[in-house]
């Protein structure tokens, strides 16, 4: 079986939601496979924000490498009608705006009672 670009596109553009942070319009990556949401350094230059020494720095796996990653405060994130207030992100480049990992999909309300994910289209 052959995999076109169409068909992966059609992939992908499901696991987008559309949302903004400070009136800036972005497309969020859902990503049930990372444990934390992250944030592009190129979002977080043209938003102002700065990573904190009090915030602290991590260290993350990514593409089976282990990077040190800033972590910043977004005080308010709209995804699709939701709004989520002092969001942990972590700045490093994924290629997207931002990447929400589950950490943020449980603000969402996407999560059960029983730590199912539900996710609807």
């Amino acid at each position: 079986m052959y995999i076109n670009l169409s068909m992966i596109k059609q992939i992908f553009k499901k696991s987008y939601i559309e949302g903004t942070i400070q009136s800036k319009s972005l497309k969020a990556l859902i990503d049930t496979g990372a444990t934390y949401t992250i944030v592009s350094p190129e979002l977080c230059n043209s938003l102002g924000f700065i990573p904190s020494k009090e915030y602290g720095i991590i260290e993350i796996t990514a593409c089976r490498e282990i990077i040190k990653v800033p972590k910043v405060i977004i005080p308010l994130l709209e995804l699709d009608g939701s709004i989520i207030e002092n969001v942990e992100a972590y700045i490093s480049d994924t290629g997207f705006d931002v990447l929400i990992g589950i950490d943020t999909i449980g603000k969402l309300g996407f999560l059960h009672k029983t730590g199912k994910l539900k996710v609807e289209y």
